[in-house]
């Protein structure tokens, strides 16, 4: 079975979607109120088996036992405020500028024009203030893109807002609804983020090429929104494009799985024990990482 989307509806009020991604998996999506549900394995199979006429029976017995999702305010996680983007969204911008190629491309231009300007611009100071706002400003543009390409996908947003986790003020937005598209446009809306980092840093570019000033910290936090947020091994916009090209959803908590599996004596599913594998010599890099820089910032304090 291809990739496809098919709709189903009881004489009632319930309303399912089915998107098949393959033979691999598929997302069943009941609306009113809004939950998905990852089938796979020989659920799977058996759904593909399946008459249209009983695939309202099969996303019934999926849902029968599952509780709707709560957005409650815990002690470690509370949102501060929250709104709902489409409203104020009244045109889409064109299809071509969130292709992939042309994603991947900016990043890659975005860096480069970045290390230029290291080169051939004066240094100047960046107030704390300055690097705050730039901060800001880099992370609604990153979220931004995010909402833009989902909504271009034509799936919907959640809210969007401010949040605290642990104490830390985090922007969400909420795409959960990406994942009944294609791949596509599942990879198109992950790389939207840093794709609209990759802007805002060309401009700042620009701007520095055209002054000749040089804000060194302000490059970094563009770059590291880049960058960081294409690292497979964190569950950032990188590790959701691996999932898509893979075509292998939750693919860190299978990985695990299959690493257990291979402790006890079976074999298979090499793709998953690379990426275990590449997991832990990543956590092992950035923890030595860490250390020594840890190290230099106190022998440079410390006296002898």
């Amino acid at each position: 079975m291809s990739t496809q989307n098919i709709f189903v509806q009881s004489k009632g009020s319930k309303r399912y979607e089915i998107h098949f991604e393959g033979c691999s998996y598929a997302v069943i999506k009941q609306l009113n109120p809004t939950r998905y549900k990852l089938v796979r394995g020989s659920p799977l199979r058996a759904l593909m088996q399946l008459s249209s006429s009983d695939f309202l029976r099969f996303c019934e017995r999926c849902f029968i036992n599952e509780r709707p999702c709560t957005t409650k305010n815990r002690w470690y996680m509370r949102r501060v405020f929250s709104f709902d983007p489409s409203p104020r969204l009244k045109s889409m911008p064109p299809v071509w500028l969130f292709s992939p190629l042309l994603m991947i491309a900016s990043c890659i231009v975005g860096v480069a024009a970045s290390f230029v300007c290291q080169s051939t611009v004066n240094l100047a100071d960046a107030s704390p203030a300055l690097l705050t706002l730039w901060i800001v400003f880099s992370t609604v543009a990153h979220e931004s893109g995010h909402v833009l390409a989902c909504m271009r996908a034509g799936r919907l947003v959640g809210r969007c807002g401010l949040k605290l986790s642990y104490g830390l003020p985090m922007f969400f937005v909420d795409t959960a609804d990406i994942c009944m598209a294609s791949t596509k446009l599942r990879i198109a809306t992950s790389l939207a983020g840093p794709y609209f980092n990759s802007a805002t840093l060309l401009c700042l570019c620009v701007a520095e090429l055209t002054s000749g000033k040089l804000y060194l910290p302000l490059n970094y936090v563009s770059i590291a929104f880049i960058v960081g947020n294409l690292v497979p091994f964190l569950k950032l916009d990188g590790y959701y494009i691996l999932c898509d090209i893979l075509s292998i959803p939750n693919l860190m908590k299978r990985s695990q799985e299959a690493f257990k599996l291979a402790l006890a004596g079976q074999r298979g599913v090499s793709i998953l024990l690379l990426y275990y594998c590449a997991n832990l010599l990543f956590i092992l890099l950035a923890m030595v990482s860490i250390g020594v820089t840890l190290c230099d910032m106190a022998l440079g304090v410390m006296p002898r």
